[in-house]
């Protein structure tokens, strides 16, 4: 009875471990593998997505890194996230090669996609997917001897401390000064003058700014530029066409002479204008030189002293003298006038009282002889 006890128990152990193996397996069958597996790779950021049906408790997800030159750990992405950054997987002298799987506890999916997901930002690699860089904005100015100018900033400004290389570089000389600015790399890129008959130019740049100049058909009124470039085994495409803000100005210098000759043809003509017309409205018979003000107002601004005129003095004449000569010469000495000429004044003014009327003498004095020594004033009867 004992025997057969453990003999039993012994079987039951077994049904129950081989129930737990097969419970085991159908819970790893059942864990599905993400989908939609995409990688995005540009201007040095690197983003892995995918998509997942079902949303379980304890679901994670493990990215998957290969590379040819160095191992990497995976990646752990806890659920409900569906991506990881990968930006670090940027250096351009290794392939990579990423997948993801579903894991739940112990339990894991199939790798996703199966065919894996190669990418490199070198640009001759054999991996499916090659990653690049942006072309910075360039600035294209037309100028007047026909060339074209453009310059843009340096790429490395942009991308370079994204390099592995780079990182590596600060992370040895961090200690020792953190001001030293570092060398920027080579940059090469070539530069062609669209819809012209010329073959890209190739320039190189170490500066922060990197500028050049090309020949441009100067009957053109505008310029675009088409560019590509490489940085250290990376390619930098440009996602546009560069053009010149503004139509080309022709060199102003030109017009000078033009200015010049019209300037005197309007001068000639002016002159020949004036003549015309001061003959035109010239008098025929032209006012005698002491009239004309003009001519005396020059003669006075110049400070010609001219001939003074001789203008005759008119004296008045009476048809008839109203005294003698000798009347005259009486009238004007003033010492016998001072004698009388009271007296004969308040004999005027009497006589005209005592009358009322006007007198019969006249007004006019006259020279009356007493005797031959002694004179005196009168009146002349009216007639």
């Amino acid at each position: 009875m004992v025997c057969l006890l453990g003999m039993e128990l012994s079987r039951f152990h077994d049904v129950i471990l081989f129930l737990t193996c097969i419970q085991a397996v159908a819970l790893a069958v059942y864990v599905e593998p993400p989908t939609n597996v995409t990688l995005h790779c540009h201007n040095m950021k690197n983003t892995l997505e995918w998509s997942y049906n079902r949303q379980m408790q304890g679901l994670k997800f493990k990215v998957n890194i290969l590379t040819v030159l160095r191992t990497y750990e995976p990646i752990i992405v806890e659920s409900p996230t569906l991506q990881a950054d990968i930006s670090f997987l940027s250096d351009p002298k290794d392939d990579y090669f990423v997948t993801v799987n579903a894991v739940i506890g112990n339990d894991s999916s199939t790798e996703a996609p199966p065919e894996e997901i190669t990418f490199s930002y070198f640009k001759d690699s054999q991996a499916n997917q090659k990653c690049f860089v942006d072309f910075p904005s360039v600035n294209v100015t037309a100028q007047q001897d026909g060339e074209v100018f453009f310059l843009f900033n340096h790429p490395g400004l942009l991308y370079n401390h994204n390099l592995p290389a780079s990182r590596n570089r600060r992370h040895q000389k961090k200690n020792l000064n953190a001001n030293i600015r570092k060398p920027l790399p080579e940059f090469t890129y070539d530069v062609v003058v669209i819809n012209q008959k010329m073959l890209p130019q190739r320039f190189s740049c170490e500066e922060s700014v990197c500028k050049g100049k090309l020949a441009a058909d100067p009957g053109q009124e505008k310029h675009c530029l088409k560019v590509k470039g490489e940085l250290e085994k990376i390619a930098v495409k440009a996602t546009q066409e560069y053009c010149t803000n503004t139509t080309h100005e022709p060199n102003k210098l030109i017009y000078i002479p033009i200015i010049v000759a019209f300037l005197l043809i309007c001068g000639v003509l002016a002159f020949v204008f004036f003549i015309v017309y001061k003959k035109k409205t010239k008098s025929s018979s032209p006012l005698p030189r002491s009239m004309m003000f003009t001519s005396r107002l020059r003669q006075w601004t110049s400070g010609t002293v001219q001939e003074p005129v001789q203008v005759p003095e008119v004296e008045p004449k009476s048809p008839t003298p109203l005294l003698t000569p000798k009347e005259k010469e009486c009238k004007e000495s003033p010492t016998r006038r001072s004698s009388t000429e009271a007296d004969l004044s308040s004999i005027g003014e009497d006589e005209t009282q005592s009358y009322g009327g006007a007198s019969n003498y006249e007004k006019r004095v006259v020279l009356v002889q007493l005797s031959p020594d002694e004179e005196t004033e009168g009146y002349r009867e009216r007639s």
